[in-house]
């Protein structure tokens, strides 16, 4: 019966969730929940830009002598561990108190430093 009349952050859009999370804070309740989602969704674009930075290096090698498939796997499991850790470091932000803003943002920006310095390292080894 109390699920009924919770809120799911992930089902509402960003100015509900803003709305909401002022509501929250105006009666004094905690909105770290509301907030972390809040702020993937803001981040969302960052997340897509970060999924075209970790192509980057796999777009610029050169398959003539075969070995592709590992690479293919390389490049979707990469894909697959910054969902997870995306996902991850919304639920470990709100166990731990982190600011919202960063619990939603580090994954990206991590991902993406490592996607331009995989992405650095192959040009200047080529």
């Amino acid at each position: 019966m109390v699920s009924v009349a919770l809120l799911k952050p992930e089902r509402m859009s960003t100015i509900d969730l803003f709305t909401y999370i002022r509501h929250l804070n105006a009666n004094g309740q905690t909105a770290q929940r509301y907030e972390i989602e809040f702020w993937k969704k803001v981040f969302y674009p960052l997340s897509c830009l970060v999924m075209v930075m970790l192509a980057l290096p796999f777009a610029y090698l050169h398959f003539r002598s075969g070995g592709i498939a590992s690479y293919v796997f390389a490049g979707v499991m990469i894909g697959i561990s910054f969902f997870l850790l995306n996902n991850v470091f919304g639920y470990i932000g709100n166990l731990r108190n982190w600011q919202p803003w960063l619990a939603a943002a580090t994954p990206g920006l991590l991902y993406m430093v490592v996607s331009l310095g995989a992405f650095g390292w192959l040009v200047i080894r080529h």
